[in-house]
């Protein structure tokens, strides 16, 4: 084999890892591509990407916007992305059929999906809501959440029409008509008081607010296979943390720009999160809780997975062990 054969297989192996691995880029750094809802909920991966965090841990994300935490696992199951930023209510949908998805940590939990509706349907308070087109996205917060808003008022599904939505699509559909009242998260709740303005109503109360926890989620054979990556993932993430703990301007200032949402509106709602990344005692009882819910919404039902066997602790532990914290 000649000289110039040689560089030329050495040229084809190059470019084979390349296409099977796509984990460097020219600059040598891991590359993760990341499905992102864009919503508050995943503040601390939009500031660790403005502080350029992943970066100095030698990551390149490449950011895939989607609307839902659905799409966001629907893009992972398909390997369009490495990491889906996603609810555990959809998870736990997609977890009977693609056990392989696993939670590599829990990220957020927010007391932020509630209903708006519009005062010229007639609504002024839920009992109103009897008859009405409600807005909803089907096996996200929402979906629960509108479920739930029912039955603590004590409305029957049978006594209202829910109408299957993209998030986005709620505010205008509301204020022209299509629909009497949505059920949604941030920012979504505040774009729909911002187009209606005086003919909004915004149900907050606790029988009236759905609590939703939120994870990061990757395929096993993934987490197995870059597990370093994500350590450093998780690193970068909670460096973004510390920011917003420290510089609760700035990161505002961040996530105002990311969500559209204006500062002062976040720093209103703001108090409704909880960020902190990691592997909390109580996401079981969460994990099992939204299992067996969505079991219950499933056309044929299953045996409910054990919530231990739908989480990868790998990455947390390796980052405990290197960091030396809990």
């Amino acid at each position: 084999m000649n000289k110039y054969s040689i560089a030329a297989a050495g040229a084809l192996v190059i470019i084979a890892a390349a296409a099977v691995f796509g984990l460097q880029n020219s600059a040598g750094q891991a590359v993760i591509r990341v499905a992102d809802p864009r919503a508050l909920g995943w503040a601390p991966f939009a500031i660790a990407i403005d502080q350029k965090y992943f970066e100095a841990e030698g990551l390149r994300v490449k950011v895939v916007p989607v609307q839902t935490g659905d799409e966001s696992l629907k893009a992972l199951a398909s390997g369009s992305v490495d990491v889906a930023l996603a609810g555990i209510i959809p998870y736990s949908f997609i977890a009977f059929d693609s056990p392989s998805l696993k939670i590599v940590a829990q990220a957020v939990y927010a007391h932020d999906n509630q209903v708006v509706a519009r005062r010229g349907s007639g609504i002024r308070e839920p009992s109103h809501l009897r008859g009405k087109r409600i807005g909803y996205a089907k096996t996200t917060a929402s979906d629960i959440g509108i479920k739930q808003f029912l039955r603590n008022h004590g409305i029957s599904e049978d006594e209202v029409t829910l109408v299957q939505l993209k998030p986005l699509a709620m505010p205008a559909a509301l204020a022209s008509g299509q629909i009497d009242a949505y059920s949604a998260w941030e920012p979504h709740i505040y774009n729909g008081q911002k187009l209606l303005g005086q003919d909004a109503v915004v149900f907050d109360d606790a029988a009236s607010t759905y609590t939703w926890h939120a994870a990061v989620i990757a395929d096993e054979s993934y987490v197995h296979a870059h597990q370093d990556e994500l350590v450093r993932f998780v690193r970068a993430w909670k460096r973004a943390e510390v920011f917003m703990q420290e510089h609760p301007e700035q990161a505002r200032a961040v996530v105002s720009r990311e969500t559209k949402i204006p500062e002062e509106t976040l720093a209103a709602i703001w108090p409704k999160y909880g960020f902190g990344i990691g592997l909390p005692d109580d996401l079981a009882t969460t994990l099992a809780t939204d299992l067996a819910w969505a079991n219950a919404q499933r056309t044929a039902s299953s045996t409910l997975p054990l919530p231990a066997d739908r989480v990868d602790r790998s990455v947390w532990d390796a980052y405990v062990k290197a960091s030396g914290t809990r």
